[in-house]
């Protein structure tokens, strides 16, 4: 069996990463009053594309980056600013203080202690690890991984999920890394929007180790930029990404969505609305299939998710288990 894991901002959010929004404050106030780095790599992004610039260019930086502070407070976006910066100076930037701003987050949650990555308490990764992957022997854990499949369909840029299971894995078993990495490449990672970068035991070239440290070194961070995606981007996949993913759902016994806004641009782009019309033309609709966390979601939301997004099947049942939890409560409580 095949289980889809959807996951949002509010996976990662247990251990100290920003919401969307959350995430939004930050680079505004770092923009409203830039600090050296920032000016540094404004500057840097401005030779990079070849800008032309007077005599002056960390005054200018400054005003470029103040004004771009300006605008974004006052346009009413969020995490879809960046798509409408017509200036490709200021839309690296902007890339480039996601990148950052993650980066320090990765820095912090690497250390031991409350609110960490491998804290103890309230932490969903530790219940998931235990559920699915934590056996007598290591043997037992390969055998399990040739008949089921993971795929996580991450919308975060930190690499938490991976990291996390890696690292779990390799400890709990003591296995060498290799080893570790035969096992960890059976599941699917996808970041939607992109990642920081890949992990030193992933496929893909140029990792970045969880927890590095790039703070004012320009070069080694800059060629990671074009991996962030941006929210109502012109990025020309997005039906292959649609495709991509709703391929995973429909293949899938089991899909939970955890942590997530349920933001239409998001939501779209799991090709469900997809699902529903092969449902409609005879395909299978458990009940059981899908499952999905609404903490924190207004009761018109809610209605709206179960109503419109998902809907009801033949026999007037939710087609969809919601549950008014916290992403850790449900995998607690009520994961299956």
């Amino acid at each position: 069996m095949k289980k889809v894991f959807v996951l949002g901002a509010g996976t990662s959010r247990d251990f100290g990463f920003p919401s969307g929004i959350e995430l939004m404050k930050e680079i505004h106030s770092s923009w409203e009053h830039p600090d050296e780095i920032a000016i540094n790599n404004y500057v840097n992004i401005m030779e990079k594309l070849k800008k032309e610039f007077r005599s002056h260019p960390n005054r200018i930086a400054v005003e470029k980056i103040k004004k771009l502070s300006y605008r974004f407070y006052l346009s009413g976006a969020d995490s879809d600013f960046l798509s409408q910066c017509k200036d490709e100076v200021d839309l690296q930037f902007g890339r480039l203080t996601i990148l950052n701003a993650i980066l320090k987050k990765e820095q912090k949650t690497k250390q031991f202690g409350d609110g960490t990555l491998f804290k103890w308490e309230e932490n969903w990764l530790r219940v998931l690890f235990g559920e699915e992957f934590r056996f007598e022997n290591v043997e037992q854990l390969k055998k399990k991984l040739e008949t089921e499949q993971f795929y996580f369909v991450i919308f975060n840029y930190d690499r938490c999920v991976e990291h996390f299971l890696y690292t779990a894995i390799q400890n709990y078993y003591d296995l060498k890394g290799e080893d570790t990495k035969d096992i960890i490449n059976k599941m699917r990672f996808y970041h939607v929007y992109g990642q920081l970068a890949p992990l030193e035991w992933q496929p893909e070239g140029n990792p970045i180790r969880f927890g590095d440290a790039f703070e004012g070194v320009f070069d080694d961070l800059y060629r990671f930029v074009p991996n962030i995606k941006i929210v109502n981007e012109d990025r020309g996949d997005v039906e292959d990404i649609r495709h991509k993913i709703g391929a995973q759902i429909r293949d899938a016994g089991k899909v939970y969505i955890l942590g997530f806004g349920f933001q239409d641009p998001n939501w779209k782009l799991l090709g469900i609305d997809e699902y529903k019309k092969h449902r409609a033309n005879g395909l299978p609709w458990s009940a059981g299939k899908f499952h999905y966390t609404n903490f924190g979601l207004s009761k018109r939301r809610r209605e709206h998710i179960r109503g419109k997004l998902f809907g009801l099947i033949s026999n007037g049942t939710d087609s969809a288990r919601s549950y008014d939890s916290t992403v850790y409560e449900f995998m607690h409580h009520d994961y299956t």
